[in-house]
């Protein structure tokens, strides 16, 4: 293997890991974000009389 080659390969395979880490790291943003709106839903149907968060109790329509 030239010269040529291996550095084409190391090229390579540092941008393939640049590209997981930003992966990573969206992955990682989103998930806390999909924690926060969890969060925020349960506290919402727990401060509505007839619905608690385990869906127990009356139903009440939130479509509307």
């Amino acid at each position: 293997m030239d010269i040529s080659s291996a550095l084409n390969m190391a090229n390579t395979l540092q941008a393939q890991r640049l590209e997981q880490t930003k992966l990573e790291t969206n992955i990682r943003a989103l998930k806390s974000v999909q924690e926060v709106q969890a969060s925020a839903v349960a506290q919402l149907l727990a401060s509505i009389p007839s619905v608690n968060p385990d869906g127990v109790g009356g139903v009440v329509d939130i479509t509307a």
